[in-house]
């Protein structure tokens, strides 16, 4: 029998607490966030209304929409597309949820292929918006909504979770590249790394 694989923090070890400007409060703060389980749900049929019913779940229908309800977060990708983030990493909802979507869809357990990163300070939103083409300001991009874009030319899954804290899901074999892009991008505010 297999040895389950043990998880691995994706940002390395050892880094400096601080980076950049040493004064003041840190402009942007950087962490990992919790383990958490990553569900992606696709549904063959566009045509229907979202298989939420038939999962239980409360499913977002315009793309980069979320939801939050007993602690699962949905985002809605596409018409066919959703991300559900259940907040404990041990959570093995995937079989239950396969069995009710039946050859309506798939469901796909996506934990331990991105890097969820926390970014959160009074330049969160600047930084971000130098390496995204897209307005990240709170009108065009309020809380709990989300967005999929290039970040330093990396593919991300964007959540704004508060004004000034967002979430970003990128490829954990990225996450030396996208970190590295962060400190130097928010070098000039100052960057403190926790973890």
């Amino acid at each position: 029998m297999a040895d389950a694989l043990e998880r691995r923090p994706a940002l390395p070890q050892g880094l400096p607490a601080r980076h950049g400007a040493e004064t003041g409060a840190p402009g942007l703060v950087l962490r990992e966030a919790p383990p958490v389980t990553v569900l992606r749900v696709q549904t063959c049929n566009t045509e229907e209304k979202p298989p939420g019913d038939k999962l239980g779940i409360t499913l977002p229908v315009d793309p980069g929409a979320s939801t939050l309800m007993d602690g699962v977060r949905a985002i809605c990708l596409t018409s066919a597309d959703w991300l559900l983030i259940y907040p404990d990493e041990d959570a093995q909802p995937v079989e239950a949820l396969r069995a009710r979507i039946g050859d309506d869809g798939a469901v796909t357990d996506e934990t331990g292929a991105a890097l969820a990163l926390v970014v959160e300070g009074a330049r969160a939103e600047s930084v971000l918006q130098k390496g995204i083409a897209v307005d990240l300001s709170p009108t065009a991009f309020p809380v709990d909504r989300a967005l999929q874009a290039g970040l330093a030319e990396v593919h991300v899954l964007l959540l704004r979770e508060a004004e000034t804290r967002f979430r970003l899901h990128a490829p954990r074999s990225l996450a030396a590249s996208l970190l590295h892009w962060l400190l130097e991008t928010g070098a000039p505010f100052g960057v403190e790394v926790v973890g």
